[in-house]
């Protein structure tokens, strides 16, 4: 979902700062909204494909329900790059994403502190 508010802002923000040593490229929802400004429908779709083709590992905060993730998670699916999906603690994360094959975790978070030692320990034990 785009980080509509600063609390999501600074949740997109703080998987950067975990992600940023390990990655050649990160894309957020927050390159997303700026993108989002001049694209149309066309590009954006096409944008976002091409995101996930030249990924080698997605994180999707599910914590709110977002059609377009479902479409990315199966377009990784297709393309088989490994998913990582994060939500709140109480939120649910849907049946079909927790059924996809790529999905290799969901790690439920009660704080950004908590969700950072938890993706790093995710991220550090992918690159081993």
């Amino acid at each position: 979902a785009l980080p509509e508010t600063a609390e999501r802002k600074t949740l997109y923000e703080s998987i950067i700062g975990v992600c940023e040593p390990l990655a050649k490229e990160i894309s957020t929802p927050i390159n997303t909204m700026e993108f989002n400004k001049t694209a149309n429908d066309s590009q954006r779709y096409d944008r976002a494909m091409g995101l996930v083709k030249r990924a080698s590992l997605i994180i999707g905060e599910h914590s709110q329900p977002s059609t377009g993730l479902g479409i990315e998670i199966k377009a990784a699916e297709n393309s088989e790059v490994p998913v990582l999906i994060v939500a709140k603690e109480g939120c649910k994360v849907s049946g079909m994403a927790k059924g996809c094959s790529v999905v290799r975790e969901i790690i439920y978070y009660s704080s950004i502190d908590d969700l950072n030692k938890k993706i790093s320990g995710f991220v550090n034990n992918l690159a081993e």
